[in-house]
């Protein structure tokens, strides 16, 4: 099993960086060989490869976690999540309408088109953080007081942290290639006056997108935590004497702990914190 695996992630990973060559010469040797007459189209040619080589096996990932989603829980629709789910191709769009480019002697291709399937794995890492959302959504109406209620939020807030790394991994590096392709959109021509700014600004719209679609999933994991937290609880009110107290307040703090509700620990912290990443990454390393 572990072998078929490893073929299917070298499978992924080939695929799409065959596909990314395909959209960037549209199967033409001589686009090829116009870019790599070009230090700085090569470089931002090749930086594109080893992007799409990360996709490649973000998809693999994606894919097989999805997977365990939907094979292990039911998804229960809501109001939030719907409406979210709703909003990604509309953000897809509008990405994709900013890529509005001269290319001066490399006109044979589009900054969109080659930046597409970075975005379709983006959007489908956030789809998997609204998957996980919607079969907690279902747990939660099952009122379940059992180990799988507590073993399903262990299992999906970690399926919905994996996904969230894989946004995050995949628009960072992003961000890090727009820098590159600030340098070839003013080398196609000068007229891309616009391409100064594109690092900050990918950094900061990345950044708020992820923020937008993992904020309320981080939310509604918390309040279930929380819900766990006062139900495995033995002394869900706290004793009146000291001892007793003292030892209510040692057991509650180390649940919370475990089930990642305190707010001044890593745990808790860092999948909200990462969604920073693009934009600071953006200001570090943006011109």
């Amino acid at each position: 099993m572990q072998a078929h695996k490893e073929k299917a992630a070298v499978f992924f990973v080939l695929l799409f960086v065959m596909l990314e060559l395909l959209l960037i010469s549209h199967g033409s040797w001589s686009s090829i060989q116009r870019l790599a007459s070009n230090q700085t189209a090569l470089f931002w040619l090749l930086v594109e490869i080893l992007q799409a080589a990360l996709w490649g096996a973000s998809t693999f990932l994606l894919v097989n976690g999805m997977a365990d989603v939907l094979r292990q829980f039911r998804l229960k629709l809501t109001l939030s999540t719907v409406l979210r789910a709703l909003l990604v191709p509309l953000m897809l769009l509008f990405v994709l309408r900013k890529h509005n480019w001269d290319l001066g002697p490399y006109s044979f291709l589009t900054i969109r088109t080659a930046s597409i399937l970075g975005y379709l794995v983006a959007f489908a890492a956030v789809t998997g953080v609204l998957m996980a959302e919607m079969a907690l959504a279902e747990l939660a109406a099952k009122k379940d007081s059992g180990s799988l209620s507590v073993t399903g939020y262990f299992q999906l807030r970690g399926s919905s942290q994996r996904f969230l790394q894989i946004a995050v991994a995949t628009l960072v590096a992003a961000t890090l290639v727009s820098i590159q392709t600030s340098a070839f959109l003013l080398v196609a021509s000068e007229g891309n006056l616009g391409a100064h700014s594109l690092v900050r600004e990918f950094g900061i719209i990345a950044s708020i997108a992820l923020a937008f679609f993992y904020a309320p999933t981080h939310a509604a994991f918390y309040s279930f935590g929380a819900a766990l937290r006062d139900q495995l609880m033995t002394e869900p009110v706290p004793p009146s004497t000291a001892g007793p107290l003292l030892a209510w307040s040692e057991q509650r703090d180390k649940l919370e702990s475990v089930l990642q509700l305190q707010i001044t620990t890593w745990d808790t912290l860092g999948p909200g914190i990462s969604v920073l990443a693009p934009v600071m990454t953006s200001l570090l390393l943006g011109k």
